[in-house]
């Protein structure tokens, strides 16, 4: 799925996402990554979200973000309620869904201006 260019300051917009791929910018990403408008991680292999530990939740808090947004790949599925703790106790709002709308609304967020943080679970 292609996505519309949109003019922002952000440094790395998703582009296009598709079956275990994300392209960033003009660069294809196989695995899954974190980002934000100017930061992007390639964290130790989550490939499901059974794979999130708080090492992850760290890294997207040290982004000091308003918002994050965690996908789930290709299809939703709830998190435990104890992984999101972390969020909860920093005051910061997650949202959880498949990667697809994950990639639409950080782009979203980001043209806005907030300080988004995106988890995307990229499926092979």
């Amino acid at each position: 799925m292609r996505f519309s260019t949109d003019f922002t300051s952000a440094s790395y917009i998703i582009k296009a996402y598709s079956k275990g791929t994300v392209r960033i910018n003009e660069i294809d990403y196989h695995q899954s990554v974190i980002l934000s408008q100017d930061q992007l991680i390639l964290p130790s292999p989550i490939n499901s979200i059974a794979d999130l530990s708080e090492q992850h939740i760290q890294q997207m808090l040290s982004l000091s973000p308003e918002v994050v947004i965690i996908s789930t790949g290709e299809s939703f599925c709830f998190v435990p309620q104890a992984q999101l703790q972390s969020f909860y106790e920093k005051q910061v709002g997650v949202d959880i869904m498949a990667t697809d709308a994950a990639c639409r609304t950080y782009n979203l967020l980001a043209s806005e201006g907030r300080k988004v943080v995106a988890c995307l679970i990229v499926n092979a």
